[in-house]
Protein backbone atom coordinates (compact mmCIF):
# COMPACT_ATOMS: atom_id res chain seq x y z
CA UNK A 1 0.00 0.00 0.00
CA UNK A 2 1.21 3.55 -0.38
CA UNK A 3 0.63 5.92 2.31
CA UNK A 4 1.43 9.81 2.11
CA UNK A 5 1.75 11.72 5.13
CA UNK A 6 1.19 15.20 5.32
CA UNK A 7 1.85 17.45 7.79
CA UNK A 8 3.68 20.87 8.72
CA UNK A 9 6.77 19.04 9.67
CA UNK A 10 7.94 15.52 10.28
CA UNK A 11 7.46 15.26 13.77
CA UNK A 12 10.06 12.86 16.19
CA UNK A 13 6.73 11.18 17.33
CA UNK A 14 5.92 9.85 14.25
CA UNK A 15 9.35 8.31 13.54
CA UNK A 16 9.01 4.97 14.73
CA UNK A 17 5.21 4.65 13.43
CA UNK A 18 6.90 5.64 10.09
CA UNK A 19 10.09 3.40 10.21
CA UNK A 20 7.35 0.53 11.34
CA UNK A 21 4.93 1.16 8.52
CA UNK A 22 7.63 1.32 5.68
CA UNK A 23 8.61 -2.19 6.23
CA UNK A 24 5.42 -3.34 4.24
CA UNK A 25 4.23 -0.39 2.65
CA UNK A 26 5.55 2.69 0.42
CA UNK A 27 5.72 5.55 2.23
CA UNK A 28 5.73 8.78 1.39
CA UNK A 29 6.43 12.46 3.46
CA UNK A 30 4.91 15.86 2.27
CA UNK A 31 5.66 18.93 4.69
CA UNK A 32 6.15 22.87 4.86
CA UNK A 33 9.73 22.90 6.08
CA UNK A 34 12.71 21.06 7.59
CA UNK A 35 12.87 20.94 11.25
CA UNK A 36 16.59 21.07 13.32
CA UNK A 37 16.51 18.33 15.06
CA UNK A 38 14.21 15.73 13.56
CA UNK A 39 15.90 12.10 12.18
CA UNK A 40 15.56 12.03 8.50
CA UNK A 41 17.37 8.77 8.09
CA UNK A 42 14.46 6.41 7.69
CA UNK A 43 12.46 9.02 5.15
CA UNK A 44 13.20 12.72 3.62
CA UNK A 45 9.91 14.80 3.95
CA UNK A 46 9.10 16.24 -0.11
CA UNK A 47 9.18 20.08 0.60
CA UNK A 48 5.55 21.41 -0.04
CA UNK A 49 5.81 24.21 -2.85
CA UNK A 50 3.79 27.47 -2.08
CA UNK A 51 3.20 31.05 -0.81
CA UNK A 52 3.79 32.42 2.65
CA UNK A 53 0.87 35.29 2.45
CA UNK A 54 1.10 38.08 1.56
CA UNK A 55 4.47 37.57 0.28
CA UNK A 56 4.99 35.60 -2.91
CA UNK A 57 7.91 32.72 -2.68
CA UNK A 58 8.50 29.22 -2.21
CA UNK A 59 8.25 27.90 1.34
CA UNK A 60 11.12 26.03 2.09
CA UNK A 61 13.38 25.77 4.70
CA UNK A 62 12.27 28.20 7.26
CA UNK A 63 13.05 27.75 10.65
CA UNK A 64 9.29 28.18 11.73
CA UNK A 65 6.29 26.72 10.30
CA UNK A 66 3.14 29.03 9.33
CA UNK A 67 -0.79 28.65 9.41
CA UNK A 68 -0.42 31.53 6.55
CA UNK A 69 0.87 28.89 3.82
CA UNK A 70 -0.85 28.26 0.94
CA UNK A 71 0.50 25.45 -1.24
CA UNK A 72 0.89 26.00 -4.65
CA UNK A 73 -2.29 24.11 -6.39
CA UNK A 74 -0.27 23.22 -9.18
CA UNK A 75 2.51 21.19 -7.23
CA UNK A 76 -0.26 19.48 -5.47
CA UNK A 77 -2.02 18.24 -8.18
CA UNK A 78 1.07 16.97 -9.90
CA UNK A 79 2.28 15.34 -6.78
CA UNK A 80 -0.74 13.54 -6.09
CA UNK A 81 -1.02 12.56 -9.31
CA UNK A 82 2.89 10.70 -9.03
CA UNK A 83 2.25 9.14 -6.22
CA UNK A 84 -0.98 8.21 -6.78
CA UNK A 85 -1.53 7.03 -2.95
CA UNK A 86 -3.70 4.56 -1.50
CA UNK A 87 -4.00 6.44 1.89
CA UNK A 88 -3.81 10.14 2.74
CA UNK A 89 -3.27 11.26 6.26
CA UNK A 90 -3.03 14.28 7.45
CA UNK A 91 -1.70 16.10 10.41
CA UNK A 92 -4.96 18.39 11.14
CA UNK A 93 -2.51 21.71 12.47
CA UNK A 94 -3.24 24.12 9.98
CA UNK A 95 -6.50 24.09 8.54
CA UNK A 96 -5.82 26.00 5.32
CA UNK A 97 -3.27 23.59 3.97
CA UNK A 98 -5.47 20.50 5.16
CA UNK A 99 -8.08 21.87 3.58
CA UNK A 100 -6.39 22.28 0.54
CA UNK A 101 -5.08 19.13 0.19
CA UNK A 102 -8.27 17.77 1.38
CA UNK A 103 -10.51 19.24 -1.60
CA UNK A 104 -7.99 17.99 -4.58
CA UNK A 105 -7.54 14.15 -2.55
CA UNK A 106 -11.36 14.37 -2.65
CA UNK A 107 -11.96 15.40 -6.27
CA UNK A 108 -9.23 12.20 -6.66
CA UNK A 109 -11.65 10.09 -4.63
CA UNK A 110 -8.54 9.04 -2.52
CA UNK A 111 -8.85 7.46 1.10
CA UNK A 112 -8.63 10.37 3.70
CA UNK A 113 -7.25 10.49 7.68
CA UNK A 114 -7.45 12.83 9.26
CA UNK A 115 -5.15 12.96 12.32
CA UNK A 116 -4.54 15.66 15.44
CA UNK A 117 -3.73 15.34 18.99
CA UNK A 118 -7.15 16.69 20.98
CA UNK A 119 -8.52 14.26 23.09
CA UNK A 120 -10.21 11.50 21.27
CA UNK A 121 -13.39 11.95 23.41
CA UNK A 122 -13.81 15.91 22.64
CA UNK A 123 -13.52 16.61 26.31
CA UNK A 124 -11.42 19.96 25.51
CA UNK A 125 -12.08 22.97 27.06
CA UNK A 126 -12.13 25.92 25.65
CA UNK A 127 -13.86 29.76 25.59
CA UNK A 128 -17.27 29.75 24.09
CA UNK A 129 -16.09 31.34 20.65
CA UNK A 130 -13.83 28.75 20.09
CA UNK A 131 -15.37 25.63 21.43
CA UNK A 132 -18.52 26.91 19.15
CA UNK A 133 -15.91 27.19 16.11
CA UNK A 134 -14.22 23.31 16.96
CA UNK A 135 -17.23 21.72 17.03
CA UNK A 136 -18.58 23.21 13.79
CA UNK A 137 -15.00 22.65 12.32
CA UNK A 138 -14.93 19.11 13.64
CA UNK A 139 -18.52 17.71 12.39
CA UNK A 140 -18.31 19.46 9.28
CA UNK A 141 -15.20 17.60 8.31
CA UNK A 142 -16.13 14.36 9.80
CA UNK A 143 -19.87 13.92 8.86
CA UNK A 144 -20.48 16.12 6.09
CA UNK A 145 -17.22 15.34 4.43
CA UNK A 146 -16.94 12.10 6.47
CA UNK A 147 -13.30 12.00 6.73
CA UNK A 148 -12.26 9.22 9.87
CA UNK A 149 -10.32 11.03 12.43
CA UNK A 150 -8.12 9.44 15.00
CA UNK A 151 -6.07 10.61 17.83
CA UNK A 152 -3.52 9.19 20.19
CA UNK A 153 -4.97 10.90 23.29
CA UNK A 154 -7.58 9.22 25.32
CA UNK A 155 -7.29 10.08 28.83
CA UNK A 156 -11.19 10.19 29.27
CA UNK A 157 -11.90 6.40 28.74
CA UNK A 158 -15.32 6.08 30.65
CA UNK A 159 -16.31 8.51 27.45
CA UNK A 160 -17.81 6.88 24.33
CA UNK A 161 -16.01 7.90 21.47
CA UNK A 162 -18.07 8.81 18.61
CA UNK A 163 -18.77 7.22 15.44
CA UNK A 164 -16.44 7.92 12.55
CA UNK A 165 -13.64 8.82 15.14
CA UNK A 166 -10.43 6.56 16.28
CA UNK A 167 -7.85 6.06 18.92
CA UNK A 168 -4.67 5.10 17.26
CA UNK A 169 -2.09 4.93 20.32
CA UNK A 170 1.70 6.55 19.54
CA UNK A 171 4.05 4.00 19.31
CA UNK A 172 7.53 3.18 20.54
CA UNK A 173 10.41 0.15 20.24
CA UNK A 174 11.16 -1.73 23.35
CA UNK A 175 14.51 -0.85 24.12
CA UNK A 176 14.14 -2.41 28.04
CA UNK A 177 17.45 -5.30 27.08
CA UNK A 178 19.72 -2.11 26.27
CA UNK A 179 19.01 -0.72 29.73
CA UNK A 180 22.39 -0.27 31.44
CA UNK A 181 22.34 -0.98 35.09
CA UNK A 182 23.35 2.27 37.74
CA UNK A 183 26.81 1.98 39.07
CA UNK A 184 26.56 5.74 40.17
CA UNK A 185 25.45 5.65 43.54
CA UNK A 186 23.24 8.47 42.34
CA UNK A 187 20.24 8.91 40.80
CA UNK A 188 20.47 10.95 37.59
CA UNK A 189 17.32 12.20 36.27
CA UNK A 190 16.92 13.45 32.80
CA UNK A 191 14.29 16.05 31.21
CA UNK A 192 13.98 16.69 27.57
CA UNK A 193 12.42 19.11 25.54
CA UNK A 194 12.72 22.89 23.92
CA UNK A 195 13.66 25.94 25.71
CA UNK A 196 10.25 27.56 25.94
CA UNK A 197 8.34 29.15 28.62
CA UNK A 198 5.29 26.48 28.51
CA UNK A 199 8.21 23.55 28.48
CA UNK A 200 8.80 24.69 32.41
CA UNK A 201 12.76 24.24 32.84
CA UNK A 202 12.70 26.51 35.25
CA UNK A 203 9.69 25.28 36.86
CA UNK A 204 12.23 22.08 37.33
CA UNK A 205 14.93 23.86 38.10
CA UNK A 206 12.61 25.07 40.99
CA UNK A 207 12.14 22.20 42.32
CA UNK A 208 15.80 21.12 42.12
CA UNK A 209 16.72 24.09 44.12
CA UNK A 210 14.13 23.13 47.36
CA UNK A 211 15.63 19.42 46.58
CA UNK A 212 19.44 20.84 47.67
CA UNK A 213 18.84 22.90 50.18
CA UNK A 214 16.52 21.17 52.47
CA UNK A 215 17.92 17.50 51.33
CA UNK A 216 21.05 15.63 51.94
CA UNK A 217 20.71 13.72 48.80
CA UNK A 218 22.84 12.33 46.02
CA UNK A 219 21.21 13.02 42.71
CA UNK A 220 22.54 15.04 39.79
CA UNK A 221 20.06 16.09 36.95
CA UNK A 222 20.66 16.62 32.55
CA UNK A 223 18.67 19.08 30.54
CA UNK A 224 18.37 18.25 26.54
CA UNK A 225 17.11 20.99 24.99
CA UNK A 226 16.60 22.77 21.72
CA UNK A 227 17.86 26.23 21.39
CA UNK A 228 17.43 27.30 18.07
CA UNK A 229 14.71 30.52 17.80
CA UNK A 230 15.25 33.82 19.93
CA UNK A 231 12.22 32.51 22.28
CA UNK A 232 14.80 29.68 22.79
CA UNK A 233 17.81 31.56 23.11
CA UNK A 234 16.21 33.67 25.76
CA UNK A 235 14.97 31.10 27.49
CA UNK A 236 18.17 29.03 27.47
CA UNK A 237 19.68 32.28 29.13
CA UNK A 238 16.96 32.38 31.61
CA UNK A 239 17.02 28.91 32.86
CA UNK A 240 21.12 29.18 32.83
CA UNK A 241 21.58 32.27 35.00
CA UNK A 242 18.75 30.63 37.39
CA UNK A 243 21.45 27.90 37.75
CA UNK A 244 24.51 29.90 38.08
CA UNK A 245 22.50 32.23 40.71
CA UNK A 246 21.42 29.05 43.26
CA UNK A 247 24.45 27.68 43.12
CA UNK A 248 23.09 24.42 40.98
CA UNK A 249 25.88 24.25 38.49
CA UNK A 250 27.24 21.04 40.46
CA UNK A 251 24.16 19.39 40.19
CA UNK A 252 22.04 20.47 36.81
CA UNK A 253 23.59 20.07 33.54
CA UNK A 254 23.00 21.45 29.89
CA UNK A 255 23.24 20.11 26.93
CA UNK A 256 21.57 21.52 23.62
CA UNK A 257 20.96 20.63 20.36
CA UNK A 258 21.33 16.92 20.33
CA UNK A 259 20.14 15.15 17.25
CA UNK A 260 17.18 12.76 17.46
CA UNK A 261 19.53 9.78 16.73
CA UNK A 262 21.84 10.26 19.66
CA UNK A 263 18.87 10.69 21.87
CA UNK A 264 18.65 7.15 22.88
CA UNK A 265 22.13 7.15 24.55
CA UNK A 266 20.63 9.73 27.39
CA UNK A 267 17.68 7.46 28.25
CA UNK A 268 20.17 4.54 28.86
CA UNK A 269 22.30 6.25 31.36
CA UNK A 270 19.33 7.69 32.84
CA UNK A 271 17.18 6.25 36.12
CA UNK A 272 14.14 8.84 36.14
CA UNK A 273 12.66 10.95 33.10
CA UNK A 274 10.53 14.23 34.26
CA UNK A 275 8.25 16.45 31.61
CA UNK A 276 7.93 19.28 33.82
CA UNK A 277 5.89 21.11 30.62
CA UNK A 278 2.15 22.19 31.24
CA UNK A 279 -1.00 21.70 29.35
CA UNK A 280 1.47 19.02 26.97
CA UNK A 281 -0.62 18.04 24.09
CA UNK A 282 1.09 14.99 23.41
CA UNK A 283 4.81 14.71 24.22
CA UNK A 284 6.43 11.56 22.59
CA UNK A 285 9.78 11.87 25.32
CA UNK A 286 7.81 10.24 27.70
CA UNK A 287 6.86 6.98 25.62
CA UNK A 288 10.54 7.54 24.75
CA UNK A 289 11.96 7.26 28.32
CA UNK A 290 8.98 4.34 29.23
CA UNK A 291 10.51 2.25 26.46
CA UNK A 292 14.30 2.22 27.94
CA UNK A 293 12.33 1.45 31.60
CA UNK A 294 12.80 4.87 33.25
CA UNK A 295 9.82 5.73 35.51
CA UNK A 296 8.53 9.25 34.57
CA UNK A 297 7.05 12.27 36.13
CA UNK A 298 4.27 14.14 34.24
CA UNK A 299 1.86 17.20 34.78
CA UNK A 300 -1.48 15.94 35.57
CA UNK A 301 -2.52 17.79 32.38
CA UNK A 302 -0.02 16.33 29.79
CA UNK A 303 -2.04 14.75 27.57
CA UNK A 304 0.34 11.28 26.75
CA UNK A 305 -0.89 10.57 30.50
CA UNK A 306 -3.24 8.37 29.11
CA UNK A 307 0.04 5.95 28.53
CA UNK A 308 0.35 5.38 32.21
CA UNK A 309 -0.89 4.84 35.55
CA UNK A 310 -0.54 7.58 38.75
CA UNK A 311 1.70 5.24 41.70
CA UNK A 312 2.34 2.09 39.53
CA UNK A 313 4.64 3.26 36.51
CA UNK A 314 4.55 6.90 36.66
CA UNK A 315 4.07 10.02 39.03
CA UNK A 316 1.57 12.67 38.02
CA UNK A 317 2.38 16.10 39.57
CA UNK A 318 0.08 19.09 39.89
CA UNK A 319 0.18 20.92 36.65
CA UNK A 320 2.49 24.41 37.86
CA UNK A 321 3.03 23.19 40.92
CA UNK A 322 7.23 23.66 41.96
CA UNK A 323 6.16 21.65 45.61
CA UNK A 324 4.41 18.81 44.12
CA UNK A 325 7.10 18.45 41.51
CA UNK A 326 9.43 18.10 43.95
CA UNK A 327 8.03 16.21 46.36
CA UNK A 328 7.77 13.47 43.46
CA UNK A 329 11.29 13.30 42.62
CA UNK A 330 11.42 13.37 46.50
CA UNK A 331 9.40 9.73 46.14
CA UNK A 332 12.49 8.27 43.67
CA UNK A 333 15.77 9.56 45.53
CA UNK A 334 14.47 8.56 49.14
CA UNK A 335 12.91 5.01 47.69
CA UNK A 336 15.70 3.99 45.00
CA UNK A 337 14.02 0.19 45.18
CA UNK A 338 10.67 2.07 43.62
CA UNK A 339 12.79 2.36 40.46
CA UNK A 340 12.89 -1.22 40.44
CA UNK A 341 9.42 -1.35 41.02
CA UNK A 342 8.33 0.97 38.61
CA UNK A 343 10.36 0.15 35.54
CA UNK A 344 8.46 -3.93 36.23
CA UNK A 345 5.27 -2.06 35.94
CA UNK A 346 6.32 -0.62 32.89
CA UNK A 347 7.14 -3.34 31.32
CA UNK A 348 4.19 -5.65 32.16
CA UNK A 349 1.79 -2.83 30.22
CA UNK A 350 4.29 -1.92 27.60
CA UNK A 351 2.76 -4.68 25.32
CA UNK A 352 -1.01 -3.11 25.45
CA UNK A 353 -0.54 0.99 25.78
CA UNK A 354 2.96 2.02 23.72
CA UNK A 355 4.16 -0.88 21.87
CA UNK A 356 4.58 -1.35 18.00
CA UNK A 357 2.59 -4.44 18.10
CA UNK A 358 -0.44 -2.76 19.49
CA UNK A 359 -0.34 -0.25 17.35
CA UNK A 360 -0.53 -2.54 14.35
CA UNK A 361 -3.23 -4.18 15.86
CA UNK A 362 -5.54 -0.93 16.14
CA UNK A 363 -3.92 0.40 12.41
CA UNK A 364 -5.66 -2.38 11.17
CA UNK A 365 -8.78 -2.19 12.57
CA UNK A 366 -9.45 1.21 11.09
CA UNK A 367 -8.41 0.09 8.12
CA UNK A 368 -11.08 -2.86 8.04
CA UNK A 369 -13.50 -0.05 9.19
CA UNK A 370 -12.76 2.53 6.64
CA UNK A 371 -12.59 0.16 3.57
Amino acid sequence: MKILFIAPRFHTNQFPIIKFLKKKNNVYFLSQYLGDVENYTIIKPVLCKGIFFPLNFDFKNIEYSTSSFIPNIFFLIKFFKKISPDLIIIRHQYKLLSYICIFFLKLMKKKILIYDQNEISLNVKKKLLNHIWFKSEFYFRTYILNIPWFSPINNYKNKKIRKNCYFLPFAVENNFKKKNINTRNKIRILSIGKFRERKNFLLLCKSIKLLNDNYNLQFEVILVGQVKTEEEKNHYKKVKNYIKKNKLLNVIKIEINIPHHLIGGYYKKSDLFVLPSTKEPAAISVLEAASYGLPVIISNTSGTRCYFKDNYNAKFFLDQNEVDLKNKILFFIKNPKKLILFRKNLMKKFEETMSIQNYEKKFEKILQKIK
